[in-house]
């Protein structure tokens, strides 16, 4: 009987490692082998049959091939002007050249506001707005619908594979408590699939990939708090609540980017109260206690930064000042160093020098930065002679095993026990070390399911981080990408801060891996950051939750019952034809003008003073 039990743990553990490795595969090849061209919100027609498409909420119009439209004429400026979509659908022309664009025969001054048809000259190229356009002409794919449902039963049976060894290695009573958890993140799992389907998501490999590294944050918690596995169930589901409700809340861009100021407030709020009335845990003052539960708001304060730094093309040409973001960035990294919290505070750092990286593009910010925090870092070594410690102890654990190093001496020798393949969910010893499923859950992890599971971990977060990447260059909003950015930067920086610190060759800070260490604050905002990656994604429907395909049906049955209503039945025929062989003729003018009789008022240009842009360094996507 031993024989064959040990004969089917060894099987599990070759069944676990392959679909890890087949999951990962699976969503690579997905997300990335895959090209696809987000549906055009509108498009400037230009001489003959030429045009070009808008395929983002802000976009440059210049001679420059970094813009969002390139006209490639000598009249034209480099960086001519600016084209924003207003949350209600309507078109904003902010002139970039000085009075060198006209909207009709009139000159912008400032900005103005855009109807469908209106002629609008870039120096002396005309182009009419058609903001009636369709994927297709340009050899455009249409938006494809989330996808994955095959590989999302592979990630199912990876679940039922580690249920399966939990509860032979578990004591009786454990065991409802384990079954119930697996059961609850199979079924949210779906749900969530679902969901994404029903609301039209582009994608659901970056869910699938939180979903994996949900499932092995279960096993972990199974293995070192069975007795808890309700509640880190519960936590889990109010992480994929959180994840779903600030999704759907960032699909209204403008209000998101009218709040920020108050993410930002509230990020420094919630550092603050933890500051003077937290409870200390480990040297770092980073606990609060309510109702006899403990959080981490600093956990909840990355969302609230990354939202409170996003700032779309249009600040990025104009306003160009991250003076303001820089202080309130030190503010809070220096309050999270008050607290003891050194390892979080090189989180935000990081996340800082990305989002500031792409809002200016300046080197000279980016070594200012990083300077003053050396010189930072070097006071606190001299303030705090425990984290100079911890330094004077790099890559020395071994010298020290049962004092300095007693941690990481026992992570790598987990490490090392578990072999490519692990010993097997719930028999590992790491397990009874102290923050074994926190700051030292990668030992735990290889340990139990093997290095290959382990590695896949690491795998999932990177892909995320490509995602991301991919977003900033294609993504609708610019303001979206720069926080998806800075999203991902601390995934990416977390996880190496906790594998690299518990192996030793970095000092160990004591921070989570996101998605796997059991903590519920960390596992409800890794799911809110998720959210804030995936509102970047080029393929999501916006303003509504119904999928491209159906919006595009119902906008192609409602234009002509629109133009019938307001156009005169006499002279119906004539002018269709007309528009039908010039865009541009009187014709057509004297019928857009009998449709809607406030067209003058909404084409008028609104007089601003314009700022003239710094350049398209740091806007360049």
């Amino acid at each position: 009987m031993e024989r064959m039990g040990a004969s089917f743990t060894d099987c599990m553990l070759y069944l676990l490692a392959a679909l890890a490795v087949w999951i990962l595969l699976r969503c690579a090849r997905s997300l990335l082998g895959r090209r696809t061209v987000p549906e055009p919100l509108a498009a400037l027609e230009l001489s003959g049959k030429e045009r070009r498409e808008l395929l983002a909420q802000e976009c440059l119009i210049g001679r420059s091939s970094s813009s969002d439209a390139v006209l490639d004429n000598p009249s034209v400026r480099r960086t001519h002007a600016l084209l924003r979509r207003e949350n209600g659908g309507t078109w904003v022309l902010r002139d970039l050249s000085g009075g060198e664009t006209f909207v009709g025969n009139r000159k912008v001054e400032g900005e103005a506001l855009l109807k469908n048809g209106d002629r609008i000259r870039f120096g002396s190229v005309s182009a009419r707005l058609n903001t009636s356009v369709r994927a297709g002409k340009s050899g455009d794919k249409p938006r494809r619908t989330a996808r994955g449902s095959a590989t999302l039963l592979l990630l199912t049976l990876f679940e039922f594979c580690l249920l399966l060894q939990h509860i032979r290695a578990a004591l009786p009573e454990h065991r409802p408590g384990i079954l119930t958890a697996f059961a609850a993140l199979a079924a949210a799992g779906w749900g969530l699939y679902f969901y994404a389907r029903r609301n039209g998501a582009g994608s659901f490999e970056p869910e699938t990939a939180a979903l994996l590294l949900t499932a092995v944050g279960f096993s972990v918690a199974a293995s070192s708090r069975p007795e808890a596995m309700l509640r880190h169930t519960a936590l889990f589901l109010a992480g994929a609540a959180a994840y779903l409700l600030l999704g759907r809340w960032l699909r209204e861009e403008e209000r998101a980017m009218k709040l920020r100021a108050a993410a930002g407030g509230l990020a420094l709020a919630l550092l603050g109260i933890t500051l003077l009335t937290g409870e200390s845990v480990w040297g770092a003052k980073n606990w609060l206690s309510l109702a006899g539960n403990t959080l981490q708001p600093s956990e909840f304060a990355k969302i609230a930064y990354v939202c409170a730094g996003t700032v779309g093309l249009e600040g990025m040409l104009y306003t160009k000042q991250v003076l303001p973001f820089t202080v309130y960035s030190a503010a809070v990294v220096g309050t999270l160093a008050l607290m003891g919290d050194f390892g979080t505070a090189l989180v935000f750092f990081a996340a800082y020098l990305v989002i500031a990286a792409i809002r200016t593009g300046s080197a000279a910010l980016i070594s200012l930065s990083a300077a003053s925090a050396g010189g930072a870092a070097a006071l606190v070594l001299r303030l705090r002679p425990y984290v100079a410690a911890r330094f004077l102890s790099l890559g020395r654990a071994w010298q020290d095993p049962l004092g300095a190093g007693y941690q990481q001496v026992r992570a790598m020798s987990a490490l090392a026990s578990g072999g490519l393949f692990g010993r097997g969910a719930g028999r590992g010893w790491l397990s009874g070390v102290v923050a074994a499923d926190t700051d030292l859950v990668f030992g735990l992890v290889c340990e139990e399911l093997g290095l290959i599971t382990g590695v896949c971990c690491l795998m999932c977060l990177l892909l995320l981080a490509v995602y991301a990447r991919r977003n900033i260059g294609t993504g609708r909003s610019g303001g979206y990408a720069v926080a998806a950015a800075g999203a991902v930067t601390m995934f990416m920086v977390q996880a190496g801060l906790n594998v690299f610190g518990s192996m030793d060759m970095i000092p160990f800070t004591g921070v989570t891996f996101p998605f796997v260490s059991r903590g519920g604050s960390s596992l409800i905002a890794c799911w809110g950051l998720l959210a804030v990656v995936k509102a970047a994604d080029v393929l999501r429907p916006e303003n509504t939750g119904k999928p491209a395909a159906a919006a595009n049906k119902a906008a192609k049955t409602s234009a002509p019952k629109k133009t019938a209503e307001k156009k005169p039945a006499s002279a119906a025929g004539k002018t269709g034809s007309a528009k039908k062989k010039n865009f541009g003729s009187k014709t057509a003018e004297k019928t857009q003008e009998k449709k809607t009789p406030a067209a003058k008022t909404k084409t008028a240009a609104v007089k601003k003073p314009v700022q003239k842009p710094a350049g398209t360094k740091g806007a360049q996507r």
